[in-house]
């Protein structure tokens, strides 16, 4: 909007656009931005760290109501699952065994960790595969159908 103006600060850790607040990271380190609307006379500001991710975790949520098929559905789906809860510290040692229930949709849900095991924000554009097998004595092969 014309009426907003943000402002970063540290240039060396963050990269802002002062038009759209557009921000890009460039470096591990804290930086802050700033956000005004010149309709009002207060501004709001946050600190914003930079990290590397050092820990994936996936975690296996049903999907709400039933299934999920179009774009709008998924980012139902999602945004119901994120209001359950933020993510929490990353635990020492985790369980990788998923029994589902035939039929059924789910959503994997990434989260990464820095090396304090603070969550960090997983952009929109994040792109991941995502491989898997059924245990190798089982004889049985999973069947898998991924819709986005």
């Amino acid at each position: 909007s014309k009426n907003f103006y943000f402002a970063f600060g540290e240039v060396r850790v963050l990269e802002g656009d002062n038009a759209t607040g557009r921000v890009v990271a460039r470096m591990e380190g804290k930086g802050r931005v700033v956000v005004s609307d010149q309709r009002i006379e207060n501004s709001a500001s946050a600190e914003i760290i930079v990290a590397e991710p050092t820990r994936i975790r996936a975690t296996l949520l049903p999907v709400p109501q039933g299934e999920a098929h179009s774009d709008l559905e998924w980012e139902d789906a999602h945004r119901h699952v994120s209001e359950q809860g933020a993510a929490a510290k990353a635990p020492a040692e985790e369980v990788s065994v998923w029994q589902l229930v035939l039929g059924r949709s789910y959503i994997v849900r990434l989260e990464l960790f820095d090396k304090s095991s603070e969550a960090l924000f997983i952009p929109p554009n994040l792109r991941a595969t995502v491989s898997m097998s059924s245990p190798k004595d089982s004889g049985k092969v999973a069947a898998l159908h991924i819709d986005r």
